[in-house]
């Protein structure tokens, strides 16, 4: 990153405590950062600078207090040991510091509260002094801020796996309760129906009322203990769907996992997809309305509906021990009754080892994307076509291209790529070519990657694009209105209440920008 640095005043502050064996130093200042393409005038941003790379940060907007891992880079690969760091952003003063082994403890940020996670042990940390408030014999998953509840499962050692999953109260460490839900497969997704309950996918559907623990339970298998170690094709850029992957207990056999869907939902309803079944189930009680079993094996897949039907694209895909994406028995389409769910159609697709990396439905059309070619298919006829397309031209098709990839036009504007012709799919293939492809899979351009950039940093009216060692910054009405001198991604940069954050090795930079469209 290329930063101009002011003459100013740079402040340093350093501390030593019981949590910190070597002094840390940090020193803060003001620097250039960029400049705006309105009036030609410098863009100023607070810099903070580390005595090691800055690994993670978080922002407590309540507290302005602003947590910072710290850990060091040897050659290619991340150093085991680092440093946690608390900084008080008002006046720039170090609160307090304490080593890590990133080895084998993760830190969680739940608002006002630190979780360090060690041994399947969770420790809370006091935001003001680094202090542990208690330690729990529980791997803890998640905090619920409002109710002041940590949810994880128990154990007893650090071996010992457990399905107990149990409510904490992280004020006083008091157990609140225990309820069982299978996570021998790991949890593939999470999330809040209302203020109180969330929906936990793991092994089937759960419902959890974070105060109480109650809640109704429809039981699925996602996985299962592969003891022949059987081969699998792992593949590479394939879409990773809409899991989201918690660990997975892996003994000395193959954990094969991820077999779900996305929950589906309408007012009253869930629907979900299994390895074997897919099912229909009450939101409010969880009684299981109509369930139709496969003809063979699903492992990833994708629910949507209409009025009459729930649709599925069977992707072929699995996860093999820590996540690793595999190919997984054959893809297939489905269709089901909403109302009976009676199996209106299977189509198995009998190519071995070609999962459906993609899809984009369309009217009464699936188009679904192998590495080698793109189906297209009429929900309502069932008719189909497919085109077969010049993988040692193009290499292997890799993904459908969405709405976060813009096109660099020959006089400098900027275009959204899929918005630029609604007429066209638009595929990203291994050579990094991108195909424009019309409604009958015949490609009809070409697009270079030299011509692509994609919208970095989400959280503005603004839009933020990577050009060559800069990042060009856009507003609402699509006028280029300012530009910063260090390339952003989501791993790097994130913004908070209009407010940027960027990390670029030891260094931590804070842009206001309220006025940057001005």
């Amino acid at each position: 990153m290329k930063l101009k640095h002011l003459t100013a005043l740079v402040l340093f502050f350093s501390v030593t405590n019981a949590f910190c064996q070597n002094q840390i130093t940090l020193s803060t200042g003001e620097t250039i950062v960029g400049k705006s393409l309105v009036d030609n005038s410098d863009i100023i941003g607070k810099e903070y600078t580390f005595p090691d790379h800055i690994y993670k940060t978080y922002f407590d907007t309540a507290s302005n207090y602003l947590t910072v891992q710290l850990r060091g880079i040897k050659g290619k690969y991340y150093n085991n040991k680092g440093k946690i760091v608390q900084v008080n952003t008002i006046d720039n003063s170090i609160i307090w510091s304490k080593e890590i082994n990133y080895q084998n403890t993760q830190i969680q940020h739940h608002n006002k509260i630190i979780v360090q996670v060690k041994a399947n042990q969770s420790q809370l940390l006091d935001i003001y002094s680094g202090n542990p408030t208690f330690e729990l014999k529980n791997y803890i998953y998640f905090v619920d801020s409002d109710f002041n509840i940590g949810i994880g499962y128990k154990s007893s050692s650090a071996n010992d796996f457990s399905n107990k999953l149990e409510g904490v109260n992280i004020l006083n460490g008091s157990i609140l309760w225990q309820r069982e839900i299978n996570r021998e497969f790991g949890w593939n997704n999470f999330f809040y129906i209302n203020d109180s309950t969330v929906i936990i996918v793991s092994a089937g559907i759960h419902s959890l009322n974070v105060k109480t623990g109650q809640g109704w339970d429809y039981n699925a298998e996602t996985g299962h203990n592969d003891y022949k170690g059987t081969v699998a094709k792992n593949v590479a850029g394939a879409a990773l769907g809409v899991l989201t992957g918690f660990a997975v207990v892996s003994t000395g056999h193959n954990v094969i996992h991820g077999m779900a869907s996305n929950v589906l939902m309408d007012s009253n309803y869930f629907y979900f997809a299994s390895k074997e079944e897919i099912a229909k189930i009450n939101k409010a009680t969880g009684e299981v309305l109509w369930k139709s079993n496969f003809e063979s094996f699903a492992g990833q897949s994708i629910l949507y509906m209409d009025s009459s039907n729930i649709y599925m694209i069977n992707k072929g895909l699995a996860k093999e021990n820590n996540s690793q994406q595999i190919s997984y028995k054959k893809p297939f389409l489905a269709a089901f009754s909403r109302q009976t769910g009676q199996q209106i159609y299977l189509i198995p697709f009998e190519e071995k080892d070609n999962p459906i990396l993609g899809q984009i439905v369309k009217n009464d059309y699936e188009y679904l994307l192998f590495k080698n070619k793109i189906v297209k298919y009429n929900t309502k006829t069932r008719n189909n076509q497919q085109k077969q397309y010049d993988t040692k031209q193009f290499g292997d098709l890799s993904f459908f291209i969405g709405n976060h990839v813009f096109v660099k036009n020959d006089e400098g504007s900027i275009t959204n790529l899929v918005a630029s012709d609604t007429t066209k799919f638009f595929v990203y293939s291994e050579s990094g070519t991108v195909l424009s492809i019309d409604e009958n899979l015949n490609i009809c351009n070409t697009i270079s990657n030299d011509k692509l950039t994609v919208s970095s940093v989400n959280g503005s009216a603004l839009s933020f694009f990577g050009n060559q060692d800069k990042t060009l910054i856009m507003n609402g009405q699509g006028e280029k209105c300012a530009e910063l001198y260090a390339i952003l991604n989501p791993k790097n940069s994130y913004i908070i209440k209009n407010t940027l954050y960027y990390i670029n090795d030891k260094k931590l930079c804070i842009i206001n920008l309220d006025n940057l469209d001005k």
